[in-house]
């Protein structure tokens, strides 16, 4: 797997953790690096979700403010 290139939308990272066997990992030091990036990328993931909602939510604001509608708010 090249981690370089873009994953499809509908795959998560959590999915990816899911089919990673970290415990298994002999060498003890590569495997609590493994366990920080891991974490790290969680973090990073759950940031970045946070930045695009607020992020969407300035867009409308700017294009209510411009006399636009803003993007509508369909419920899941």
């Amino acid at each position: 797997m090249n981690f370089m290139t873009q994953l499809p939308d509908y795959i998560s990272v959590a999915q990816i953790l899911e089919s990673l066997d970290v415990i298994n990992i002999e060498d003890e030091q590569l495997r609590k690096i493994i366990e920080i990036l891991l974490n790290r990328i969680e973090q990073l993931e759950s940031k970045v979700s946070k930045v695009e909602a607020e992020n969407q939510k300035l867009q409308d604001e700017n294009n209510r403010l411009k006399g636009e509608k803003g993007k509508p708010k369909i419920k899941p």
